[in-house]
């Protein structure tokens, strides 16, 4: 009696597996023609729920983007019985809904379950790069890199790993060897193409980011490498044409047409010029620094009210560090003989950059243009020759032969100065 009771019930095991395998059967045909809403009809209303069923239901959720539900079945199931590729699953999905640290305790455990589960260890090792734990990932890479040394992508995370502690000669070493080991991984390049820029390596710079542009001709990351390096390089015409394709790329940003209009600016294409600092002032109105480029444009143009304008728009616009922006408004207020307002300027300039050798300068001899009274004037050729007699020579002659006038001037009139 007892044997076939016990018959009945696996017979009956077996008979539901059988019709649980059927229905997923018919689910993935449902799947197939896009029918996930009946498909997940059928799951839900199948019994009994068994991990596998909670499974193939949460693997629908996470199909069609529904997380949190994909996450609830996964959970319930993992509560039914243990299984590596469910929690695997559940791991994955924590991670897409920002609760990383939940995934990061799920790939822990299993690594400690099984140390040859490298699919776990290289998601955890991504997680601890993404959490700022470099030292936690340089352990997992180099492990992983131990147990498959061929891998380029465990070569580039441990690369990666070794750059956030700051181990940037180490770190090269191994996006070169992901390199070599796949000559088309373009993490890698990108990465070499940054660091010998940085370092400024042309060739090595121009090779690895000429390489990632013929495997990826439209990315934005190599587009914008290889203008900003043509641009340094004063390779204006080329940076130029990278431009026009970011440009083209729908990539448009502040930055983008700053260099524009800089390289349009270098080779004195002013109306060019001005067309990319208007739209960069489109998208930041009042920028400080383009502000400053278009008063500088204009400046050379001889167009002083406009230069003025934007000169005092870069000024007003500004933080801190502006002594350049002031250097020009002066220069542009005294052009136009408003000396007093220029001498403002330039006190303001070199208040905020007591180095900028130009601003004592231009302070010393506006001072010696507009007050009557030399002893002051004398104290800031005086400055300046102490400071930065060695920066410019004709400067520092005109001081030297002025300096020697007020003293004369000064000793007619029976006054002395002090040294």
């Amino acid at each position: 009696m007892k044997k076939k009771l016990l018959f009945a019930i696996i017979s009956l095991i077996v008979l539901k597996t059988e019709a649980q395998s059927s229905v997923f059967t018919v689910v993935d045909s449902l799947l197939l023609q896009g029918k996930y809403q009946v498909a997940l009809e059928k799951l839900e209303l199948e019994t009994p729920k068994t991990l596998k069923l909670h499974e193939r239901i949460g693997d629908v959720y996470y199909q069609i983007g529904d997380i949190s539900k994909a996450i609830t079945h996964f959970e319930k199931g993992v509560t039914l019985e243990q299984s590596t590729s469910v929690q695997m699953k559940l791991a994955k999905a924590y991670n897409n809904v920002q609760r990383s640290n939940e995934a990061i305790g799920i790939y822990e455990n299993l690594v400690k379950e099984d140390s040859l589960n490298l699919l776990a260890l290289n998601s955890l090792g991504n997680l601890y790069l993404a959490k700022m734990r470099p030292k936690s990932a340089e352990k997992v890479f180099r492990y992983l890199i131990k147990k498959d040394s061929l891998n380029p992508n465990f070569q580039y995370q441990l690369g990666r790993a070794l750059n956030d502690k700051g181990k940037k000669f180490e770190m090269v070493d191994y996006f070169l060897r992901a390199f070599e080991l796949d000559s088309t991984h373009t993490k890698s390049m990108y990465r070499l193409a940054k660091f010998y820029k940085a370092i400024s390596k042309k060739d090595s710079t121009q090779l690895f980011i000429d390489k990632g542009l013929a495997i990826l001709p439209n990315d934005i990351n190599f587009l914008q490498l290889k203008a900003n390096f043509s641009y340094t390089d004063k390779q204006y015409p080329l940076a130029i044409a990278q431009l026009k394709k970011l440009e083209k790329l729908n990539y448009r940003t502040k930055n983008i047409y700053d260099m524009f209009g800089m390289s349009y600016l270098k080779l004195e294409k002013y109306d060019s010029a001005k067309i990319y600092f208007d739209k960069a002032l489109k998208i930041e109105r009042g920028d400080p620094i383009i502000s400053y480029r278009m008063a500088k444009l204009y400046h050379a143009q001889d167009s002083i009210k406009k230069a003025t304008f934007y000169a005092m728009t870069a000024v007003m616009g500004l933080k801190p560090d502006f002594d350049k922006e002031y250097y020009l408004l002066g220069l542009l207020q005294k052009e136009q003989g408003k000396l007093k307002q220029a001498l403002t300027s330039f006190e303001k300039s070199y208040y905020n950059n007591t180095r900028n050798y130009k601003s004592l300068y231009a302070l010393a001899t506006t001072s010696d243009a507009f007050y009557k009274d030399k002893k002051g004037v004398y104290k800031h050729y005086n400055s300046y020759l102490k400071r930065f007699a060695s920066k410019d020579e004709e400067m520092t002659m005109f001081i030297k032969k002025r300096i020697q006038e007020i003293k004369e001037e000064l000793f007619l009139e029976g006054e002395t100065v002090a040294e």
